[in-house]
């Protein structure tokens, strides 16, 4: 199902023309690391990337729809963004490990509690 749910993905961002660097799977979420542009707000692209997802999963297979959501649908309203900065691949990594450990916060990475007096 993971690998149905990325091709989903890609299909959206091969129609709407974002950019998906890294897809990582938990056991009940997913993270996603994604280049907007300029054309679309986190919420929108969340909502094509659930709606779509969603609606087509639980077509595909509808067992898990019955087992798991009674009727309800896949994803739920909550969407975190986070702007990566300089060091994407710090959170490209993180993304990519989902299931694993989670990397090392670098030692040259300062706290937002040392900007503040």
């Amino acid at each position: 199902m993971q690998e149905r749910c990325e091709g989903i993905f890609r299909e959206v961002e091969g129609k709407y023309g974002f950019r998906l660097h890294e897809i990582g799977f938990d056991r009940n979420h997913v993270h996603i690391d994604l280049d907007l542009g300029v054309n679309f707000s986190v919420r929108a692209a969340a909502k094509l990337l659930k709606g779509t997802s969603g609606y087509k999963l639980l077509k595909e297979f509808p067992e898990m729809k019955r087992k798991y959501f009674w009727g309800s649908g896949l994803w739920g309203s909550q969407v975190y963004f986070d702007s990566t900065g300089q060091d994407s691949d710090y959170m490209r990594a993180y993304v990519r490990n989902q299931a694993g450990s989670k990397p090392k916060r670098d030692e040259k990475q300062q706290s937002l509690l040392s900007f503040v007096n």
